[in-house]
């Protein structure tokens, strides 16, 4: 079942939640678009329905809600579309990549 409303880019990005307790959670951003997202969240548990702050790279916080969940993954619907400067910015690598312990970049399908 695909409720999305527009397509995403495939990007994968270091991010930052923080959940109604106030606690800062790292999580990686797999898929981008102007509404929403993916993330990627192995070791916390998200309700859907779940109001978090998020942060990709140097960009602030914004609001957003936990849409649907499928694992570790986890759809997220961003309370005010993203500009297209800000989307631009992440999708030419303003915000860090993520990086394996070794150093190596992990792609999207490594992940998962």
């Amino acid at each position: 079942m695909n409720l999305r409303i527009e397509d995403r880019s495939r990007i994968t990005v270091h991010g930052l939640y923080r959940v109604s307790n106030g606690r800062e959670r790292s999580a990686i951003i797999i898929d981008l678009s102007p509404k929403g997202c993916r993330l990627l969240e192995r070791m916390h548990q998200l309700p859907v329905g779940a109001d978090i702050m998020l942060t990709m790279g140097h960009i602030s916080a914004f609001p957003a809600r936990i849409c649907w969940n499928e694992g570790s993954f986890y759809g997220v619907e961003f309370k005010r579309p993203l500009h297209r400067v800000v989307l631009e910015h992440l999708y030419r690598g303003g915000a860090p990549v993520l990086r394996a312990p070794g150093g190596e970049d992990v792609s999207a399908e490594d992940a998962g």
